[in-house]
């Protein structure tokens, strides 16, 4: 046969899942219903502490901070093979038809699965110039209730980015994996490597460049740019440039600006998010939901608290995480 299917599922359609994640943080509120016996017990992301509305415009940046961070997450697929075929191999028709033929030979099977994740370490923020240089270190990772926390970080990445927090350069080192020399450590200038600079560059949250106030965007992503950027990077051909088509071109994920509120005697700013949206991918209606919030330090602009519940269906597929960042400031320089 052309293609092993399960195989394909764990390289791929992982790969193409953390980056809807990291990305745009993609969240629904609806048509849950066949997993929502899965959730947390909070139920969907909504901040319920009182709210000040800002009636003059504040402006935002980044601080140099020492920060400990904790992300947890929870991971629930139904994936098609069929569905794969059809994203993996966008834009590849021949390879495309191979993987169909392969999927109707051993039928389309539709696999459910669950996982919960929780990864912990430090940032470390400080000036150069006028701009910031962010060490970010990963410590810890449990999986299920697997748990590796080595002497040396997993990675460690150094980011260079204005005071709003838009990155500069970056570079990427994994500690731990090169110890014990595990294999296909991503290298500089390798796919993996390039695949792994994205997904980390693509993590900070931007902040706006102008003074915001209750009702403006704290910051906002074009669905159409993102979603094509995600499908070039994530199929199987290097430099694919393939854009999906939208429903509507001019769809954005936008974080809005709620107020001012308190977490631990600490002032904070409220932003949420609430999208939901569509477009084609080879012929199939991809349905894209979000719902969360983000707490801002008042006095560095890092996050002290963000969730949201992503939400993706395609044809027979759904994939849903809820996600979880809790940050503790421990100075502020």
């Amino acid at each position: 046969m052309f293609i092993s299917i399960p195989s394909l599922r764990t390289k791929a359609f992982k790969e193409f899942a953390a980056l809807i994640i990291i990305i745009i943080f993609l969240s629904s509120c609806a048509s849950l219903k066949k997993l929502e016996q899965n959730l947390p017990k909070e139920g969907l992301p909504n901040f319920d502490g009182f709210i000040i509305p800002i009636l003059s415009p504040v402006e935002l940046k980044y601080w140099p901070s020492c920060i400990d961070f904790q992300v947890s997450t929870i991971e629930m697929t139904e994936l098609s093979d069929l569905d794969i075929c059809k994203l993996f191999f966008i834009g590849q028709p021949i390879s495309r038809i191979a993987c169909e033929n392969d999927v109707d030979k051993c039928g389309d099977n539709v696999q459910i699965t669950r996982e919960t994740k929780a990864t912990s370490g430090n940032i470390n923020v400080i000036h150069s110039g006028k701009n910031l240089v962010w060490n970010i270190k990963t410590l810890r990772v449990t999986i299920e209730d697997r748990e590796w926390k080595p002497s040396l970080p997993i990675n460690d990445i150094c980011v260079l980015s204005d005071c709003h927090g838009r990155v500069r350069e970056i570079e990427i080192s994994f500690p731990a994996l090169e110890k014990a020399e595990a294999p296909d450590i991503p290298k500089p200038g390798t796919k993996r490597y390039k695949k792994a600079v994205k997904l980390f560059k693509q993590s900070l949250l931007p902040l706006p460049e102008k003074p915001v106030m209750t009702g403006d965007a704290l910051c906002s992503f074009s669905l159409s740019a993102i979603v094509g950027e995600m499908l070039a990077f994530w199929g199987e051909i290097d430099g694919q440039n393939i854009l999906p088509t939208l429903e509507d071109s001019r769809q954005t994920l936008r974080y809005e600006v709620k107020g001012w509120s308190y977490i631990n005697d600490r002032k904070v700013l409220v932003a949420d998010l609430d999208f939901s949206g569509t477009m084609k991918i080879e012929g199939e209606t991809m349905n894209v939901q979000n719902v969360g919030f983000v707490l801002l330090d008042a006095t560095s602009g890092h996050i002290m608290l963000r969730e949201h519940l992503s939400h993706i269906r395609y044809g027979k597929s759904q994939f849903k995480v809820w996600q979880k960042t809790v940050s503790q400031i421990r100075g502020i320089k």
